[in-house]
């Protein structure tokens, strides 16, 4: 997942649990011009030019002679990327590893990464553990962590509208739906909404950019189905940017010595660490006293109250839209 403000920063997960960020630009040592406008009687091509930007300092003077001797040989006049390739120069001095910070990994492979359009710093990662992980991109422990079930979690999407308003699916064929903003009385920020989408995983979910109401899931009987939200899901709440901020903020400055408390009332893991299924610790933080009342006011979500444009009102717990290989009445 690409970071919304710096489309060079990357977060990815892998197979072993691993969360690492990368940059596109992190391996670079020198400007690529300053080898294409280097003075020597061959001609660099720029991506030539650029793989060769990321080479170390101590490997950087030995890979170009090599290259540039074998493009002589060759009687090239110039350096294309398929010289550079020719010349067999060390892998390991082309391809430097972008990394440059690991997060703590899950206990599963990571299937989703996705970044808050609303927050520089702000991302999700879900896994096979059942962990879905808010994190921040300048610190490696996970700022919250919640267990919306006992299964595995392969996706995760982030409110286009709502800054504070997440999505994620899981293994158990169910859409479980956060507002950061609503928690519940007892403090816990646990699904706003869950919404039975198949009886085989949701592998897929994406909010519409320009209908803010509209949220799409992808599951493993083939089907894309189209819900709609309520308006408190799709509307954008007074300074919810700034509570956002804030939130993170205050999560950020935790003391890691603190402790969670779950569920059950036990102690949880330290700082900001995982709690029961539904649940998260007690880092989670109250708004003004304004906000009180914000989760009872909640609408519910109603998938498939009827969604403009696609087609006629569906009956309650249903999706408005369909798209599959059939149409059957069960769906």
């Amino acid at each position: 997942s690409f970071s919304s403000e710096d489309p060079s920063s990357f977060v990815v997960g892998v197979e072993s649990g691993l969360v690492l960020k990368a940059s596109l630009t992190a391996t670079e040592q020198r400007k690529p011009h300053t080898i294409t406008t280097s003075g020597s009687d061959l001609v660099w091509t720029t991506d030539a030019a650029v793989l060769l930007s990321r080479v170390a300092y101590s490997d950087y003077q030995k890979t170009k002679l090599k290259i540039e001797k074998a493009a002589i040989l060759a009687r090239e006049y110039e350096v294309g990327l398929p010289m550079v390739y020719e010349a067999s120069p060390p892998a390991s001095a082309l391809f430097v590893s972008p990394v440059t910070f690991s997060y703590e990994p899950h206990a599963g492979p990571v299937y989703d990464v996705a970044h808050s359009p609303f927050h520089r710093n702000l991302f999700l990662s879900v896994s096979t553990d059942s962990a879905v992980r808010l994190c921040s991109m300048l610190q490696a422990t996970p700022l919250l962590t919640f267990y919306p079930s006992s299964s595995s979690v392969f996706c995760a999407a982030w409110s286009t509208s709502r800054p504070m308003v997440f999505a994620v699916g899981c293994a158990d064929g169910r859409l479980y739906v956060y507002d950061l903003l609503a928690p519940d009385a007892s403090g816990q920020h646990r699904p706003i909404e869950t919404l039975q989408v198949s009886t085989r995983p949701v592998f897929s979910v994406a909010f519409n950019k320009k209908s803010a109401d509209m949220v799409a899931t992808g599951d493993g009987d083939g089907f894309v189905k189209v819900w709609k939200l309520s308006g408190w899901l799709s509307t954008v709440q007074l300074m919810e940017s700034d509570k956002l901020e804030s939130f993170v903020s205050r999560l950020s400055a935790a003391d890691d010595g603190e402790e969670d408390v779950g569920d059950d009332g036990e102690p949880g893991e330290s700082a900001a660490g995982a709690t029961a299924a539904g649940g998260v610790g007690s880092a989670t933080l109250d708004f003004d006293d304004d906000d009180a009342d914000l989760n009872s006011a909640a609408d519910a979500l109603r998938p498939g109250a009827g969604v403009d444009g696609v087609g006629a009102a569906a009956r309650p717990g249903e999706p408005g839209m369909v798209l599959g290989n059939s149409f059957d009445d069960d769906m």
